[in-house]
């Protein structure tokens, strides 16, 4: 996550300076960091989820660079104030698994890291984050900022303490995917030379339908300060463009709650300033973002990140594009455009199969009229192919069902 606003500040820079630079009629160039220094970058997040915990280090990056270097080698443990110490094992290039499962308590716990250099660095002393976990989460009809419709997903917290309280969120929505040309009838190479294929039929439907899964990767935080007796009423997680394919079938969206204190909310406020336009340019420097965690080596030395300790809730949802509007059709496309072929020669035809890049439609196409080309303009063999995405899902998400999914 923070990883993620880094990037988007180094982007939104190049942007903003080839903009200025094309405006001004100067000649291009490309901006190369001169001074620079390799920050450790710490995403930590301890919760009360009985589970295997886990830390990813990294390093900050030039402009000039595409993204971020994993720390790794590095030696992770969490000590909290019993004497208890969890031990991280790389698992993965900078993401530090714990080699047992445990989950936090109302202690304190102490992060340190070593790095493979001899670099040592720790937090101070975080407590467990507790509160009311998410109450509701719903779906409404919106305009965002930029006027365009669609679908707020919002969440509800009734803080039963009435205390002020920090949060988190994170979400990981599914969508279905319906192959718009699947056919149980495929085309399949009979001999290389000479050149021949036969259709064939296969009972199986595997390739219509898929689902596809992805993390959120943004900063959302919010508070109950200055909202009266704790309650966060339609709190905006998600919003989703009415055309976007993602709704077009069925969706659903898991919404994760961190309950975190009041220093980790004040640090993540300060971070997603540097990603937006408005603070690009400002005074804000990186050295006063300033985290929980801290070199034991140099207390000059600049560390970017925040040891959180998080009581954690989450709430699922599904719906349908016709939950939400029912006053137009979704004018939504499929994500991979949909091109066909009708190849008169068939060693293009064994071609394309061998490497997979179209599929079987029909052998019986329809001819073009004055007012509608179903295929466009193909040739004309005796069967139409169109590219695989369409025709097969499965080249670029799942089959298989996930366990949470509710038709």
């Amino acid at each position: 996550m923070i990883k993620n606003i880094i990037k988007h500040y180094k982007s939104l820079f190049v942007f903003l300076l080839a903009t200025f630079l094309l405006a001004g009629c100067i000649e291009e160039f490309s901006p190369v960091t001169k001074d620079y220094d390799s920050i450790l970058v710490v995403e930590a997040v301890l919760t009360d989820e009985y589970k295997y915990q886990k830390i990813k280090l990294s390093r900050t990056f030039k402009f000039e660079e595409d993204g971020a270097k994993s720390e790794e080698g590095a030696t992770v443990t969490i000590l909290d104030d019993l004497n208890n110490e969890y031990s991280f094992s790389e698992l993965e290039s900078g993401e530090y698994v714990s080699n047992m499962a445990f989950k936090a308590e109302n202690i304190a716990y102490v992060l340190h890291i070593k790095t493979a250099k001899g670099k040592e660095y720790k937090s101070t002393p975080s407590f467990l984050s507790t509160g009311s976990g998410i109450d509701k989460v719903s779906v409404k009809k919106t305009t965002n900022s930029n006027l365009e419709e669609g679908v707020s997903i919002m969440v509800d917290v009734n803080e039963a303490s009435g205390e002020v309280k920090y949060y988190r969120y994170e979400y990981e929505e599914t969508h279905k995917i319906i192959a718009p040309w699947f056919r149980k009838r495929k085309a399949v190479i009979v001999s290389e030379e000479p050149p021949q294929i036969k259709i064939e039929y296969f009972n199986d439907e595997t390739g219509k339908v898929c689902f596809s899964t992805k993390k959120s990767n943004s900063l959302i935080i919010g508070s109950t300060e200055e909202l009266s007796a704790g309650q966060l009423v339609n709190f905006p997680v998600r919003f989703i463009d009415r055309n976007d394919y993602k709704i077009l079938n069925r969706y659903t969206v898991l919404v994760k709650q961190y309950i975190i204190s009041r220093e980790a909310h004040t640090f993540y406020q300060t971070l997603e300033n540097f990603s937006s336009s408005e603070g690009l340019f400002s005074q804000i420097q990186p050295g006063l973002l300033k985290g929980n965690i801290e070199s034991i080596n140099d207390e000059n030395e600049k560390v970017v990140g925040f040891f959180e300790v998080s009581s954690v809730s989450s709430k699922r949802i599904f719906f349908e594009y016709k939950d939400i509007f029912t006053d137009k059709s979704s004018t939504a496309k499929y994500p991979y455009s949909c091109s066909f072929i009708a190849p008169a020669d068939a060693r293009k035809v064994i071609e394309i199969l061998k490497n997979n890049s179209y599929t079987w439609v029909t052998d019986e196409p329809e001819p073009c009229t004055n007012e509608f080309c179903p295929y466009g303009d193909i040739e004309n063999g005796p069967n139409v192919y169109v590219k695989v995405e369409c025709g097969d899902c499965t080249v670029f998400s799942s089959s298989i069902v996930p366990d949470f999914w509710e038709d």
